[in-house]
């Protein structure tokens, strides 16, 4: 994950709460895009975003996300400060809040 994120462009959001994302588009290398996808969704936790469940993963200070369309229509990976909490946002289950680290 460490190698994936280091490695691609990421643009600062225009719209919606601050946070930045990356498209699958953007880097020729299909399979490490969908390594990370997988990896946030196997060792992610659920948050509610205004009343609706994604799946995060907290990796050094950030957490990233996507909107949950299967693999392979997923085109955009999210990012943003692993403590911002935008509207009624809240851990689902607190007891599998995790950092992944690797």
């Amino acid at each position: 994950m460490h190698e994936y994120i280091g490695s691609v462009r990421w643009r600062e959001a225009k719209t919606g709460p601050p946070h930045s994302y990356t498209v699958r588009a953007w880097d020729e290398r299909t399979e490490p895009f969908e390594n990370v996808v997988r990896l946030i969704r196997s060792h992610g936790h659920i948050e509610l975003f205004f009343g609706v469940e994604y799946i995060y993963l907290s990796f050094q200070g950030l957490k990233y996300w996507t909107m949950g369309a299967p693999l392979e229509d997923t085109i955009i990976i999210n990012r943003a400060a692993v403590d911002a909490v935008y509207g009624r946002q809240a851990v689902k289950d607190p007891s599998c809040l995790a950092t992944f680290e690797e």
